[in-house]
């Protein structure tokens, strides 16, 4: 899932289909704008019980797909605008 802010009732439509396990969400930061990037997160926060549960979910589920970026610094979620310092080289190393 990606580029769309999820809330309970787009997460429950998806897991009629699948399960949490099978969920990964992307908001292609940083050509997402910090503030749309923020409002997802704070989205996400408000989501599953308890809530914040969903996020942490799809967190470890990114982390399991993408073993490499595991532990890697999230996203800003105070909506302020930074400059993109990630190396393009660094992600596939």
């Amino acid at each position: 899932v990606g580029g769309q802010l999820l809330g309970q009732t787009e997460v429950d439509a998806l897991l009629t289909l699948t399960t949490i396990e099978h969920l990964h969400y992307g908001s292609d930061y940083p050509f997402t704008p910090g503030p749309v990037a923020a409002m997802a997160g704070e989205r996400l926060a408000e989501v599953g019980d308890p809530p914040g549960s969903l996020r942490d979910t799809l967190r470890a589920n990114t982390d399991r797909l993408f073993p490499a970026l595991a532990g890697r610094p999230r996203p800003p979620t105070d909506g302020k605008e930074r400059p993109c310092s990630i190396d393009s080289n660094s992600a596939t190393s």
